[in-house]
């Protein structure tokens, strides 16, 4: 049986939906289960869904049904943080979460969101799954109880805008962008010469049309499926940050499982990844083509030219991520 973790300060609400959850299990002809949080829709152009789906069949296969897989699309078990700390518990087995979602619990994850770490998709693929990442993942399941199964790369974020293309840095400068709340993409496009404005999600594209922004930052994916290519003029692939995103267990109850159960579920993961980071890196450059028939100007910045203007970035997060060396190290990583 697993004895479950309990976080020390965890408020009386999470306590009581730590019992609660352990009573309402789910039902399953398998030996095994998880419960599996994915806080994106069950939509096939939700990477976290197509992953967790993938996951879940995988697993079933590998272990002849013995593995069952309840998956939560649209936060239903509620917010990331929430959800990570009932993680801790046992009350929910798995989730899928993106890396800037748990830097509050592990702040070396913030490594992961450094600003111009690769120079393209494979890069940060391969990086994601390299020693560098693996010992931080070592740490990471120290510190927390959670174990990392699989990371895999969920695109590159870009800058869409109404001035002018973007050429070269100096077309950056005295642009009004929306960005999010993050401490460190802010400073990123301060970096540029931008200056960041934050507005909430959902008046992002009323601000685009109103002409209350230039323009925004996202995933390039993320921006398009808003519908921001109606109301933008020029694209930018930027490529200034990725977001990877990994499939978390419960250590305690991963370790209770039999071993060739565990194995199976790692070759899921593993197989989930392959399977995922294709899809994302496809779906990535139709929505580029995509951008362009709807006659938006895209352009690509050189890497090498943006990377010296970040560098009191890594230099201030350097102290959380474990040192220069180790940024250098997952770069380094990423060009194998």
């Amino acid at each position: 049986m697993m004895i479950a973790r309990m976080p020390v300060g965890l408020s009386k609400g999470l306590l009581f939906l730590f019992f609660a959850w352990m009573v309402a299990a789910p039902v399953s002809n398998a030996e095994y289960n998880a419960r599996m949080h994915v806080n994106q829709p069950a939509s096939e152009s939700s990477y976290h869904y197509v992953f967790a789906r993938y996951f879940e069949e995988r697993a079933k296969e590998y272990t002849n049904g013995e593995f069952g897989v309840t998956i939560f699309p649209g936060a239903q078990l509620g917010g990331d943080p929430a959800v990570f700390q009932q993680m801790q518990l046992g009350a929910i087995q798995a989730g899928v979460f993106a890396f800037p979602n748990l830097v509050e619990f592990f702040p070396a994850f913030n490594l992961f969101a450094l600003p111009f770490l690769f120079e393209d998709f494979d890069s940060a693929a391969i990086a994601f799954q390299g020693p560098t990442a693996e010992d931080l993942y070592a740490q990471f399941e120290a510190r927390t109880g959670i174990k990392v199964l699989g990371v895999f790369n969920g695109g590159f974020r870009g800058i869409t805008n109404n001035v002018r293309p973007i050429e070269n840095i100096e077309d950056f400068a005295g642009l009004t962008i929306r960005v999010p709340g993050s401490p460190m993409l802010i400073s990123t496009l301060e970096s540029l010469g931008i200056r960041p404005v934050s507005i909430s999600g959902g008046e992002i594209f009323t601000a685009l049309q109103l002409g209350t922004v230039d323009g925004q930052e996202s995933t390039v994916s993320w921006g398009f499926g808003q519908g921001f290519a109606d109301v933008q003029r020029y694209l930018t692939e930027t490529r200034h940050a990725v977001t990877g995103t990994g499939l978390y267990i419960n250590s305690d109850f991963f370790y209770g499982l039999p071993d060739d159960t565990q194995r199976a579920l790692l070759r899921a993961a593993e197989e989930a990844v392959e399977h995922v980071n294709e899809v994302t890196k496809q779906y990535d450059r139709s929505v580029v083509e995509q951008y362009q028939k709807a006659g938006l100007e895209v352009t690509v910045i050189d890497l090498e030219e943006m990377r010296p203007l970040v560098a009191d970035i890594w230099e201030e997060y350097a102290p959380q991520v474990g040192g220069i060396e180790v940024i250098e190290a997952l770069v380094q990583d990423g060009q194998r």
